[in-house]
This record gives C-alpha cells, structure tokens and sequence, in this order.
C-alpha cells in the first residue's frame, strides 16, 4: 500500500510541478512538455500503483469496476497531497525567487501565479463544459487502452494516454486552463492561496472545475462499458468466473489424462482391450503361425514328415555311426 501511495504521489507531483514551470515559464509547447511528463511517469510507475495521477481516472477505473474503492481513496489522497506539494514547489522557485530580488512575479494573466478561472472571455459554464468534455476523453481512453481486457495495449498505453494532454491543453488551455485532473485544479488553488492570491470565487471556480471532471469520469466510465461489453464475452476475468472453471477440475484432468493414453496406444497399436474377440483370436493364431514359420525356416516339421521320410533319416544316421566306426 505505502509503495502505491508514494508512486502515486511521485507521478501527480511530477505531473503538476511540469504543468506549472511551463505556465510560469511561458513555455510555447506547454502541451507537449506536460504530455511527455505524464508519459514518462506512467511508464516509470505504471506497474507499482497503475499510474492514475488523476482522481478523475480513478473515479473512472473504480465506476466501471476495475478498482475497489478502498484502495482508490489512497490513491486519491496521495495525487492530492501530490498536487498541492507540486503547486509549492513550483511557486517556490518562480514566485519567492522574484520576491527575493524586490518584485512579484507576473503570470501571464497578470497575477502572482497560476489561479483557476475561466480564460478571458469565457465564461465559468464553458469551462466546466470544456473541462468535462476533455477530461471524457482522457478517463476513455485510459479504460480503453489500460484497463480494457480486449482492446488493452501493453506497449504504447503511455503515449496514447498523454497524448490527450496534448489533445485537450491544444483545444481548451484558452477556455478553461486544461487541468482536466482535480489534483491539478486543487493544486492551482494551493499555489494561488500561497501567493497571497485567491478568495471565495476562486475556491468556487475550483469546485466547478472538479465538479466538471468528475462528471466527465463517470460518462467516460458508463459509455465504456457500453461499448466494451465485449470484455464480458472474450476476456472474463479470471476472479470473476465460478471456482469450477477458474480451478483444475481433478477429475477432469484424470479424465484428460486417460484420454492422452488412449490416444499414444492408439498410435502404437489398436488397443487390445478395444478390438473383438474373434480379433484377438485370430492374433493369437497368427502367433503361433510364427513361430510354425520359424521352425520351417531352420527345418521343415518332423512330425509332418511322411512315415517313410523319417526311417529313410534313422537309416542314414545308423550308416552314419557305421562309417565313424569304419574310421
């Protein structure tokens, strides 16, 4: 449990941290460089915790039953506290650095540091729309490519699920800021409030915005097993199936076994026990017609010889004797 939880905190941290130096740093390919954390990540920690980084993905894996809910409130508490010590650090190194040298750092909205609000000329209801829309896509395709038992891709899961950082910081970072994660939106507000920042419409626009992605989670969740109830056909889970076909059934292996012998008899031979008995009969005959060949091979049968073939043999032996004798 405390490895899944550090690598959970781990990923969100290294997730949020990104996502703020490339906001505070006016970065140009904020998206791509946010993607590519995300990535690395999941790739770094996927095997230790699955790699939410996001509690919207984990409401999602959770509401189409591929998580308990226990074990995902640890991860939801981890990418929280992950976020918030992101939004410090990252306020430590931009926002206090400028401080120390006599002014405030401004962000590109012209305030101290990152906040959670609609861009300009947008209002709080498309953000929310925005945010619920892409944070969709994000928790689908981590169902489809990581959790799916068919459709599953253990090879490229990563890029595909970072790519929809760069898929929805590309169409909505101007609308809403693209946080898609609530450990992000919560770690923003943490930074905010740190600055000096923030107020009762920021702490609103920060539930608005959770509010949005974890309602764009379970529509992720509801249509995924719409459109993979495949999984329940193809790819049974194996804890899921009765104990009977998801343990060796002994007699059925006896059964199996005895099956194989037959079938290595078979090839050897005709199984005695299998043929008729006028079969094994007429095997028995046969044999003995062998071993009547063998003697005709060395001789042919002295019992079958003719009465007189066989004084005509006691005679040549008798002058056999006499010439020995002779000599």
């Amino acid at each position: 449990i405390l490895s899944q939880a550090v690598s959970e905190f781990l990923g969100t941290f290294m997730l949020v941290l990104t996502m703020g130096l490339n906001v505070l740093g006016h970065s140009a390919a904020g998206a791509f460089s946010i993607a590519a954390s995300l990535m690395c990540m999941i790739y770094a920690l996927g095997n230790v915790s699955g790699a939410h980084f996001n509690p919207a993905v984990t409401v999602a894996i959770v509401a189409s039953g591929g998580l308990q809910a226990a074990k995902a409130l640890g991860h939801i508490v981890a990418q929280i506290f992950g976020g918030i010590a992101a939004a410090l650090t990252y306020h430590g190194i931009y926002v206090l650095s400028m401080y120390s040298k006599g002014g405030a750092y401004l962000a590109k909205d012209g305030k101290r540091s990152l906040s959670i609000t609609p861009g300009a000329g947008y209002t709080v209801t498309q953000a929310m729309h925005a945010e619920c829309f892409f944070t969709f896509v994000l928790c689908y395709v981590v169902l489809t490519v990581a959790v799916a038992k068919v459709t599953h891709n253990s090879t490229m899961f990563g890029l595909a699920i970072g790519s929809c950082v760069t898929v929805g910081g590309n169409a909505i970072g101007a609308v809403s800021g693209g946080s898609l994660n609530p450990a992000v939106s919560i770690g923003i507000f943490a930074g905010t409030l740190a600055s000096g920042g923030g107020g009762a419409t920021t702490a609103a626009n920060v539930d608005y915005y959770i509010v949005a992605e974890l309602v764009g989670a379970l529509i992720a969740a509801c249509i995924f097993k719409v459109t993979h109830a495949v999984d329940a056909v193809a790819g049974q889970d194996k804890e899921s199936e009765p104990l009977l076909d998801s343990t060796l059934d002994s007699n059925s292996d006896v059964e199996s076994y005895g099956a194989r012998g037959a079938a290595v008899d078979t090839l050897g031979g005709k199984d005695k026990q299998s043929e008729p008995p006028a079969k094994q009969e007429d095997d028995v005959e046969k044999g003995g017609g062998s071993v009547a060949s063998v003697g005709a091979q060395g001789g042919k049968d002295k019992e079958n010889e003719p009465l007189a073939k066989q004084e005509d043999d006691v005679e040549n032996h008798g002058a056999g004797g006499a010439s020995a004798k002779e000599g």
